[in-house]
C-alpha cells in the first residue's frame, strides 16, 4: 500500500471554489484503479493551504493515476488557484 500527502498552497481567497472544484474531480479519483481511499484536509492556521491524505494499493496506480490527470487537463485547471508547486509526501506507517 502507497500513502501520500499532497498540499496544495492557493491563492488568497481560493479556497471555497477550489474544493468546489476538487468535490467533483475526486469522485473520478475515488474510483481509478487502485486507489483505497482519499480524503481533504483544511488547515485550521492556514486559510491557504488544503491537504489530500491518500491511499492507494501500489506507488504505480497512483503513478497512472497523476499520468491520467495530466492528460486529460486536470493539473492545468488547478493553476489558477495555487501559489506555489504541489508538494507531495510519500509515507508508510511505521511500528514505533
Amino acid at each position: 500500500m502507497q500513502n501520500i500527502i499532497v498540499r496544495f498552497i492557493l491563492q488568497p481567497n481560493k479556497r471555497d471554489s477550489f474544493l468546489e472544484l476538487l468535490k467533483v474531480s475526486l469522485i473520478d479519483t475515488r474510483n481509478f484503479k487502485g486507489c483505497i481511499s482519499i480524503e481533504t484536509y483544511t488547515d485550521e492556521e492556514d486559510p491557504n493551504s488544503v491537504w489530500l491524505l491518500q491511499k492507494w494499493q501500489s506507488r504505480n496506480d497512483y503513478d497512472d493515476y497523476v499520468k491520467w490527470r495530466l492528460a486529460n487537463g486536470m493539473i492545468e485547471a488547478l493553476a489558477p488557484f495555487v501559489s506555489k508547486p504541489l508538494e507531495i509526501t510519500y509515507i508508510k506507517p511505521n511500528s514505533a
